[in-house]
């Protein structure tokens, strides 16, 4: 995905997946933003839908480090106009908002993704659960 000097590059088509595997160690929270950031970028998302999107794959990731402390697959697709990213991780936990605390500082991660997302939601997998979520507005 990585392009440099004054190479050519093929323009992704209008439906694209990319994946990674990152380990369970807090530096994979930002190697998570910056892949979907360089995802986002090669299909001409706007300023703001990369932005909405690092930061909800932030909360997302944050998440599985913290209670599945397990590896995560991190998958962002984009779809026409619709980028979906997903969060896998080995915990068959499914996620739940919880309540909001005033002076906590935990605890909003969810509320933040399901504020900002078009859609959000998880499923389970074979190996723990997968949770997503979608935003409009990918492409140019």
């Amino acid at each position: 995905m990585t392009v440099s000097g004054s190479q050519a590059t093929t323009p992704p088509s209008s439906d694209d997946t990319v994946a990674t595997v990152l380990p369970p160690v807090p530096p994979s929270v930002s190697a998570a933003r910056r892949f979907v950031a360089a995802a986002l970028r090669r299909h001409h998302a706007v300023p703001e839908v990369i932005d909405t999107a690092c930061l909800l794959t932030s909360e997302l990731v944050t998440n599985a480090l913290v209670h599945a402390r397990s590896r995560v697959k991190l998958t962002v697709s984009v779809l026409g106009r619709r980028v979906r990213v997903e969060v896998g991780d080995a915990s068959e936990a499914q996620p739940r908002p919880r309540a909001m605390v005033d002076d906590a500082t935990t605890g909003r991660g969810l509320h933040i993704v399901e504020a900002m997302a078009t859609r959000w939601g998880s499923s389970a997998t074979a190996d723990g659960k997968r949770v997503w979520f979608e935003l409009e507005g990918v492409g140019g």
